[in-house]
């Protein structure tokens, strides 16, 4: 068609074009100010953990990180003085007395005390043994023995012996720790 032919190849696009480039400039611009500011913020985190990093690594190095390494042992104990079996991390530990286990009783006596008890892991692992014995007149253990397994199950980490007394009414009156061995 001649008439549309003709309009379109008479249009000045030069004012779009030189409208598109003033936008893809001013995006340009809005872009590197932006990333500059970000790299100059960056910039100084860096210079400022660096800075800290040379404090502790200045002319007294080792005292330093020496100092480091008791106010973390001061602020969350030692691993060794865990009372847990898991004692390869703190987080271990604390789940390990979180965990649910699963208790099996066996060996009843004539009074329907169990005389041995298995604690198991949700994995089906034993986690503790234990063992009654030494009944006195009345029926009431004076002795018990702890055995707590490692994660597979099967070895033993530690074994505890208790000791139990009651009074005239079969009440315990107290429980004391004998022997605690890791093994």
């Amino acid at each position: 068609c001649g008439i549309v032919h003709g309009t379109v190849d008479q249009v000045d696009t030069s004012e779009i074009f030189h409208q598109f480039q003033d936008w893809f400039e001013r995006m340009k611009e809005k872009g590197n100010s932006e990333l500059a500011a970000w790299t100059n913020e960056q910039k100084q985190l860096f210079i400022d953990w660096f800075n800290g990093l040379k404090d502790i690594l200045s002319q007294n190095a080792e005292t330093n990180i020496l100092n480091k390494i008791h106010d973390i042992e001061v602020e969350i104990g030692e691993l060794l003085q865990l009372k847990t079996i898991n004692k390869s991390s703190v987080v271990g530990a604390i789940n390990e007395l979180a965990d649910n286990y699963n208790k099996v009783a066996t060996d009843y006596d004539n009074y329907g005390i169990a005389r041995k008890a298995e604690w198991r892991r949700q994995n089906g692992t034993i986690f503790r043994k234990s063992a009654l014995s030494n009944p006195d007149a009345r029926g009431n253990y004076q002795s018990q023995q702890l055995i707590y397994y490692a994660e597979n199950g099967t070895t033993a980490v530690k074994t505890q012996q208790w000791a139990y007394t009651y009074d005239n009414r079969d009440n315990e009156t107290s429980e004391t720790l004998i022997s605690e061995v890791f093994h």
